[in-house]
């Protein structure tokens, strides 16, 4: 069915009663069922479905992947498409990219990955992808922690030089400083990075290609796999602790590393020393858990006491740990996390004596090397 009449869109989905009322956005609001519908927002074609509509604002996720949000009034040319939605399909996905970067650009596949990345590269990105999300997988799996199946594929691009990767950042609205190589977009649900390196895969620097990799691919896999929640605010020490937790060889290879020392991450372990020995706070886990401002006052301490607690959290209380992530992915979407349901939700399952926790938990750390 084809609807170019001039209806307002909020009003098309009314009219289209698979909607529901709902008052997840702080409002009324309508809440789509899973048909797929296409329109232009600025000139721009899109196809998805429609998750949540207000009278100022409709927020879609895309067949790629992608959430946009828009007013309704900027969308022109709707009409529904399909009675399901369906994401787009691998060979879909490679198309659309090479169409979007063009020449100077391949896309190589490994499992469930796609790697845009410059040509010749064919062998070195996509196998590095998909071995983190393999062992992402084999580290949940062990601690009873059932994944959900990726509904897209899961897409990296990597940019030959910072330049190009800072000037792709800020046209989706990034801007990125000298010193990051990378991040993953849970709007976009792509990673973007460049090649330190320059295309030497035996350059001495390839280590740092490689850890960036592995945080930026664990928190896309976390987002796509029911780890984490896209649609719902969660916890940044949550987020970020998990990401420096799989920094360490003992984490994401623990086939080739499999003592516990391997599991520690030398380099924010030495960074939480030196936060822990000057300006870490007597109430830090409470400040932590509630607020994520640590990571705009002072990001080394934050991400430094995220891994501390996480590595503690997995480490002691693994199961209470997986609880947790579990909560806080089920939270319901589009809801803020208030501070205080954050700090309750955190206290119902590691106790409300939190000095005793972050006791044990400086006893612990103490035992590192």
């Amino acid at each position: 069915m084809d609807i170019r009449r001039p209806l307002r869109l909020f009003s098309f989905l009314v009219a289209w009663s698979g909607l529901a009322w709902a008052g997840a956005c702080g409002g009324s609001a309508l809440q789509a069922a899973d048909w797929m519908m296409q329109l232009s927002v600025d000139g721009r074609m899109v196809e998805g479905k429609v998750l949540v509509a207000q009278k100022d604002e409709v927020v879609m996720l895309l067949r790629d992947g992608e959430i946009v949000r828009f007013p309704p009034q900027k969308a022109s040319d709707y009409r529904k498409t399909q009675s399901r939605f369906q994401a787009w399909s691998q060979s879909e996905m490679r198309g659309q990219l090479l169409r979007e970067f063009g020449r100077g650009f391949e896309v190589s596949g490994a499992g469930n990955y796609l790697v845009v990345h410059p040509a010749g590269q064919r062998n070195l990105w996509a196998a590095r992808f998909e071995e983190l999300s393999r062992s992402f997988a084999m580290y949940f799996s062990a601690r009873g922690f059932p994944l959900q199946q990726a509904p897209f594929p899961l897409v990296a691009i990597i940019f030959p030089t910072h330049g190009d990767f800072a000037r792709a950042a800020a046209r989706s609205g990034i801007q990125v400083s000298q010193g990051v190589l990378g991040f993953y977009s849970p709007t976009s649900n792509r990673i973007l990075m460049y090649d330190v390196t320059a295309g030497n895969a035996t350059a001495s620097a390839w280590y740092i290609n490689a850890e960036t990799v592995i945080h930026e691919a664990v928190h896309q896999t976390a987002f796509n796999t029911g780890v984490h929640n896209r649609l719902a605010p969660q916890p940044r020490w949550l987020v970020e602790g998990l990401g420096t937790l799989f920094e360490a060889p003992g984490v994401w290879n623990s086939r080739a590393f499999p003592k516990r020392s391997d599991r520690i991450n030398k380099y924010r372990l030495e960074a939480y020393r030196k936060y822990a020995a000057g300006r870490r706070e007597a109430d830090a886990i409470a400040g932590l858990v509630s607020d994520d401002r640590l990571f705009q006052t002072d990001p080394e301490g934050a991400y430094a006491e995220a891994w501390a607690l996480t590595f503690y959290l997995s480490e002691n209380q693994p199961r209470k740990y997986a609880e947790l992530l579990e909560r806080a992915a089920s939270r319901p979407d589009f809801k803020p996390y208030t501070g205080a349901e954050r700090l309750r939700d955190f206290q119902s399952i590691f106790g409300t004596n939190l000095p005793l926790l972050d006791a044990q938990m400086q006893r612990f750390m103490a035992t590192l090397r």
